[in-house]
Order: C-alpha cells, then sequence, then structure tokens
C-alpha cells in the first residue's frame, strides 16, 4: 500500500459555497472541528499512505498552512504541492492535467471535497486491479451525480447524463491510476484541455475506455460517502461527522 502516491484535486474556489468558502477551498472546511482535508489525511495515514500532493489553486497558502498543522499530528505524511494557474476559469479536468509529471506512478486520487469511512479507502486499495474507480451502487441516483455503466466489473461509461434507472452507481471521486496508462491518461487530458477546458476529468476516463483501457468498479460496499458541494450537502456531513472519523 505504501508504494501509493495520494493526489488530491484542492484548486476549485468552490463558488457554490460562498461566503465560507471566500477566502479558503471547501477541503478546508470543518466538520465537528475538523477539516476535510484533516479526515482525508486520516484515513490515508491509518492505510499506510504517506506521499500525499495537492493541486492548489484557490487559498493555496491556507491549504499549506493546514497541511503543517496536520503534520503535527502525523509526521510521518510527505507533502508536496502542484500549482494550478488556471484554477478559476477551467474544469477539474485541467487540476489533473497539471499533475502530470506525477502519472509514472501508482496514483490514489481523491476528489478533497470527500468524506468518507475508512473502509471506502481500504476497499479500493484491496482490489487487485492496477486502475480502479470507486463507486456507490447503493444510492439513489439523480442528475447530478457522475454515473456510471459497467459490465462484468469493468466500467464501460462515466457521464452525469446517463440514465439514473440504468447507471450502476455513482462514481465518487476515489480511484486508483496505474503508471500503464499515465501516457494515454496525459494525451486524453491535453486533449480536453485543448477542446473543452470546462470538462470534468472523468471525460478524460471515458475517452480511455473508448480506447480499451479498462477501469475496475469497487464498490464502496455500503460503506458511508459523500461528495460536499452545497450547503445542504455541508449540513448533512456535519450532522453525521461521526460517520468520518
Amino acid at each position: 500500500m505504501s508504494g501509493f502516491r495520494v493526489l488530491l484535486l484542492a484548486a476549485g474556489s468552490s463558488q457554490r459555497l460562498r461566503p465560507l468558502t471566500d477566502e479558503i477551498p471547501k477541503t478546508l472546511l470543518r466538520l465537528n472541528g475538523k477539516t476535510i482535508l484533516n479526515h482525508i489525511i486520516g484515513c490515508c495515514v491509518s492505510s499506510g499512505l504517506h506521499q500525499v500532493t495537492l493541486v492548489t489553486g484557490h487559498g493555496e497558502e491556507r491549504v499549506r498552512e493546514e497541511c503543517e498543522q496536520i503534520r503535527s499530528s502525523h509526521p510521518q505524511c510527505d507533502f508536496s504541492y502542484i500549482h494550478c494557474p488556471e484554477y478559476g476559469s477551467m474544469g477539474n479536468v485541467y487540476s489533473l492535467y497539471v499533475a502530470k509529471p506525477l502519472f509514472g506512478e501508482p496514483l490514489i486520487l481523491i476528489n478533497s471535497d470527500l468524506v468518507f469511512a475508512q473502509g471506502v479507502l481500504s476497499n479500493l486499495l484491496s482490489d487487485p486491479h492496477e486502475s480502479a474507480l470507486v463507486v456507490d451502487d447503493q444510492k439513489q441516483l439523480g442528475i447530478e451525480e457522475m454515473k456510471v455503466l459497467a459490465e462484468n466489473g469493468v466500467i464501460t461509461s462515466i457521464n452525469k447524463s446517463l440514465e439514473p434507472g440504468t447507471a450502476q452507481g455513482e462514481y465518487i471521486g476515489m480511484s486508483k491510476l496505474s503508471p500503464g496508462i499515465g501516457p494515454a491518461l496525459e494525451s486524453a487530458l491535453h486533449r480536453l484541455v485543448q477542446s473543452a477546458p470546462e470538462k470534468y476529468y472523468e471525460d478524460a476516463f471515458q475517452l480511455l475506455m473508448n480506447d480499451g483501457i479498462c477501469f475496475s468498479m469497487v464498490s464502496t460496499g455500503g460503506a458511508p460517502c459523500m461528495e460536499i458541494d452545497t450547503f445542504d450537502d455541508l449540513a448533512v456531513a456535519r450532522e453525521n461527522a461521526h460517520l468520518w472519523v
């Protein structure tokens, strides 16, 4: 497990959560006194993951300060940073693209607004496939979710526009990326950055699937997790803060 580097995308300005995010990215919002980022790092450390790279932009200095605070509790953590210069005008496809120097390493990619029980990360790390996406296959799906279709445990489609009634579940924003797909991933992200920079990095995953690159579907197994995008999400996450410890 320790061979993986954790890659956290934490560059966005989180406009839907303003004014709480006027000065900070949402990963620094607190749930029961602990930041979302602190929660994520704690889960990673518990799973033997100590190398963490953050893609930063909005509130970058505050993120670095929080990482130094976290290091006081988890001194084994090795933090590094990649600045995303266009965080205000491009989608997260660009945030992942600027991390391309890391694509030669085995990565655990985590969206920095994700809170989850330890079992979710454990399920991903124990999956034998080199590249995999974590899917909540028990959630009631709607329009906003990043939905997936799968056949025989392999994801074939990923898009918000998929029909909720036919999708297998929601990609939660956590994945395992093999170094072997690095060149193809960089190429797909580059194409999207040039042609549709507002897109999601999941659109690059779809391009890879179209070319026959396989991503295993890893179920959350019913372990709780949620992405925090809105004030309602934040309220629910705070009400259930005990689940993310």
